[in-house]
């Protein structure tokens, strides 16, 4: 077995590779305001929830150091300082230092305490920030608005004069009057913050309260070590094409030596290139890293929501630093640091368990379901059993396997919205056609093309090892492996009593002891949020972090931490829950603590508005069932009620067949169609001014869908038709 602990966070490539063509339309435009009014909210109930260095040294960012590629990162083109950014200094009055100050102890071995303890001065006193244009690869994907540095630090804090590390950073300002900053971190660990800026929290801006954005900049950045932060490399793109879905549960010699091969090759490159400096990517130092950011931005307290293992992330800063929070949201959490060997890693794969049971209940009861059967689970278990036997080529010649069906099941459990597509992707397997299984499982894996991976897996691997994350060998490893296999039979099939034996020391990480959450002494408030069906971070793990913070969980916290509980399906909550992503915007916009014991429901899918039947056929436009495919191009049936259509008129033209089929019902263009998006989507709105109500009208040829990564099943699926169209109900 390939994993015998996953990812804790919902994977990013959905947001890059799917969203980026859709946001960019659906976001600015003026009637999407309206769409809210289609929703039925947010679905709150407030219960008791049931337990269920000095200034001046550092090198210019912009010129020291082994920098990525000027092409594939956010670095500034103007190098003129910023007016906004500064370094002021902390002004946490005179707190004194603990004999373990963060600003000299070993970054490998620190154990993080709380309180007065804390350093009264940033880990390290940084060089003005200095913001200017975004040259990112992608230049679609940065947000209107958006400015671009990037941020010297020490790489090792006991030796803050040698060598540095840069962090990239992007940064959408305060609309009016600034009055600080919200910082965000996607999770993973190795998750990246750029792409979950772009692609999340720019994308969804209008989720925010508005005084947040008035008065908020807010500050995406890519960890050490990760995405666009000198990312680390120990491999290139052609040892994940040559491994990334190896079986995973090797039932022959020959499978498990390729397996044991592909790790050695990992360890033994990354030792190699980095030798003892890869203890140095610890979620210690990127805690001293953000405070070193906070301190760049020139506000006297930080403002962060961390997802997933950021909220641990998180957590560790509270206690390095607790009086520099100035209001934490801590979403997914995720606290093992307490956990027995066992306990960890069953957590997480009786969380999966739970969830694909969920997943197959649902299709099972669904007679639409294309992978629909009496028993879902049993098709789902012959399917693998028939990949891992023979693997079936898809369309690029890649060769599908179990490990396939696997990962795309995995990627899918993070979000119910993903739960159409996997019925799709199975379906077609079953039909013998993987592709839209990999484009699942390589949206998990960071795969954009042939060759090119992100540096996610690679960045996971090192910073769990670093921060001390890796489970110890069991006291009785065989009867932890009969017990995992029993709870977890699908996501722990193929465990052994080798898959439990740490490996960090293989790579030349001694496993350090890992950073205890521990009492957090300091004034802002943190909110922590759990799912009560979480399969990445359970429940109990955000009960655990408030209870180690040292809130009363039971009783929905203290003044200082409290917990929301989150009802629905899916890995964490933020931009995904309405009444969620309130709280935590009211939080951070007010800095006062929400009330304990809040209980959110998930947002219900949006229904057709009234008028939406009555709308007239279009001509030469045949209907598309899209189902399968809606969490591909973004469309979350919480926020748009969408239909699609297929046609072989070109996409120009879709727009003026549709504004003279509709005359009739009173719908007229808006007339702000504007030029199609680089991606080449054509947009029309049209409404209906005694009602308000509207449509939004998408028209991409098939030719251009084709460009865009993993969209291929897509395209296979309108067969000849020329152009697809998405219809969005706007408001009624």
């Amino acid at each position: 077995m390939r994993w015998a602990t996953y990812r804790v966070n919902e994977p990013i490539g959905a947001c890059r590779t799917y969203l980026e063509p859709m946001k960019k339309l659906l976001v600015p435009v003026v009637c999407a305001v309206l769409l809210a009014a289609c929703s039925s909210g947010p679905a709150v109930r407030t219960t008791v929830a049931s337990p269920i260095s000095s200034s001046g040294s550092a090198t210019d960012s912009t010129t020291a150091g082994s920098a990525p590629d000027s092409s594939s990162d956010p670095r500034p083109e103007s190098t003129s300082p910023s007016t906004e950014s500064g370094t002021t200094a902390d002004t946490q009055g005179t707190a004194a230092p603990s004999t373990g100050s963060p600003s000299t102890a070993s970054p490998s071995t620190s154990t993080v305490t709380s309180g007065a303890a804390a350093s009264p001065s940033p880990p390290y006193k940084p060089a003005a920030l200095q913001w200017g244009k975004c040259t990112q690869e992608k230049a679609s994907a940065i947000p209107d608005g958006a400015d671009c540095s990037t941020l010297a630090v020490p790489l090792d804090y006991s030796n803050p004069t040698g060598e540095m590390t840069h962090l990239a950073l992007m940064r959408l300002k305060a609309t009016k009057n600034r009055t600080g900053s919200v910082l965000f971190n996607p999770g993973g660990p190795g998750g990246s913050g750029i792409e979950f800026f772009e692609f999340g929290v720019a994308q969804e801006i209008n989720r925010f309260t508005p005084d947040l954005t008035a008065n908020f900049d807010l500050v995406g950045f890519d960890p050490r070590g990760v995405g666009l932060s000198d990312p680390i490399a120990c491999v290139d793109g052609s040892y994940y094409e040559r491994t990334a879905y190896l079986d995973d549960t090797p039932d022959t010699p020959a499978k498990q030596a390729a397996l044991d091969a592909a790790k050695k090759e990992f360890d033994d490159d990354c030792t190699a290139k980095y030798g003892t400096k890869l203890s140095l990517y610890s979620t210690v130092n990127t805690a001293k890293d953000m405070d070193v950011i906070r301190e760049a931005l020139g506000d006297p307290k930080l403002s962060y929501i961390g997802v997933s293992y950021g909220t641990f992330l998180g957590a560790v800063y509270a206690n390095l630093f607790p009086n520099r929070v100035r209001a934490f949201v801590l979403d997914g959490a995720f606290d093992p640091t307490k956990d027995d060997p066992v306990t960890a890693t069953e957590t997480q794969l009786v969380g999966f368990e739970k969830a694909f049971g969920n997943w197959a209940a649902d299709c099972q009861n669904n007679a639409a379901c294309p992978f629909h059967a009496t028993d879902v689970g049993a098709g789902w278990d012959a399917l693998v059993k028939r990949y891992n036997d023979t693997p079936v080529a898809a369309t690029d010649g890649r060769l599908a396997n179990d490990t396939v069906v696997r990962t795309a099941t995995l990627s899918s459990l993070y979000s119910r919205d993903q739960w159409p597509t996997l019925d799709q992707a199975l379906a077609d397997a079953a039909a013998g056609k993987p592709d839209l299984l990999f484009t699942l499982a390589d949206n998990y894996e960071g795969r954009t093309a042939k060759d090119d991976w992100n540096n996610l897996n690679q960045a996971n691997q090192v910073i769990n090892c670093a921060s001390g994350l890796d489970p110890a060998l069991p006291a009785d490893p065989a009867a932890a492996v009969a017990k995992l296999t029993a709870e977890a039979p699908r996501f722990a099939a193929g465990l052994t009593v080798a898959d439990l034996a740490p490996t960090c020391d293989k790579m030349g990480i001694v496993n350090p002891a890992p950073a205890a959450v521990t009492p957090y002494t300091g004034t802002g408030p943190i909110l922590v949020v759990g799912g009560q069906h979480d399969p990445a971070t359970p429940f109990r793990w955000a009960t655990q972090m408030v209870a180690d913070l040292g809130g009363a969980a039971s009783a929905g916290g203290t003044a200082n931490v409290t917990l929301v509980t989150f009802t629905g399906e899916g890995h964490s909550t933020f931009l995904s829950s309405t009444c969620t992503t309130n709280i935590m915007a009211k939080l951070i916009s007010t800095a006062k603590q929400a009330a304990g014991g809040i209980v959110c429901d998930p947002d219900k899918p949006l229904a057709a508005p009234d008028f939406y039947a009555s709308l007239p056929a279009v001509p030469a436009v045949t209907t598309f069932d899209i189902a399968g495919f809606k969490a591909l191009l973004g469309l979350d049936p919480t926020q748009y009620f969408a239909t699609a259509g297929v046609t072989d008129l070109d996409a120009d033209k879709v727009g003026a067949v549709y504004a003279k089929a509709w005359s009739s019902a009173g719908f007229v263009d808006a007339g702000v169609s504007g030029t199609p998006t680089p991606e080449g989507f054509h947009r029309t709105e049209f409404v209906r001014s005694k009602d308000r109500a509207g449509v939004l009208v998408l028209a991409v040829s098939a030719t251009d869908l084709a460009k865009l990564p993993g969209l291929a099943p897509l395209v296979a699926a309108m067969g000849t038709s020329k152009t697809l169209v998405i219809q969005l109900a706007i408001a009624a």
